[in-house]
């Protein structure tokens, strides 16, 4: 289905919803949609699946109505942005670089981090989180705590 062939004066939820009825997309899984894109003088092109997979999703998301904001992610992060996406104090951060335990590097006089660094260490606590719930559960049961009183 050709885009021009949507409804001209239609908004872009309604585009969309058009879109996804032409096609016959299921918004409960992916389809094997191929997204060609055509710019005068020039050869059409295939997106290819990883991008024609993301369009049909913003497709989807619009049809229903919802709001889509495309962002991008910096490599690089300030050690206050980063304490905030670990949910912990800029203070807090700075002592776990000092002790190495999260790497980072100066540029200038300013401490800079890896978003991947970042991103490896939520998930290490994550990990050592749940053992720790996990080991805390096994030790409940051993000792008889999960048990139900009897009335």
């Amino acid at each position: 289905m050709a885009l021009d062939r949507l409804q001209a004066d239609a908004t872009p939820h309604e585009k969309a919803r058009q879109l996804v009825r032409g096609l016959q997309i299921d918004s409960s899984g992916l389809t094997d949609l191929k997204v060609t894109v055509e710019v005068k003088g020039s050869p059409a092109r295939d997106l290819g699946p990883e991008l024609s997979q993301i369009l049909e999703q913003v497709i989807i998301l619009l049809s229903e109505g919802k709001k889509v904001v495309v962002g991008s992610e910096t490599k690089e992060l300030t050690t206050t942005v980063a304490a905030r996406q670990l949910g912990m104090s800029r203070p807090t951060l700075m002592k776990l670089i000092k002790e190495q335990k999260i790497p980072a590097h100066k540029v200038g006089s300013h401490f800079r981090i890896n978003a991947e660094d970042v991103e490896t260490f939520r998930q290490k606590q994550l990990a050592e989180r749940f053992a720790a719930f996990a080991q805390l559960r096994d030790s409940e049961a051993e000792i008889g705590m999960n048990e139900q009183p009897q009335v």
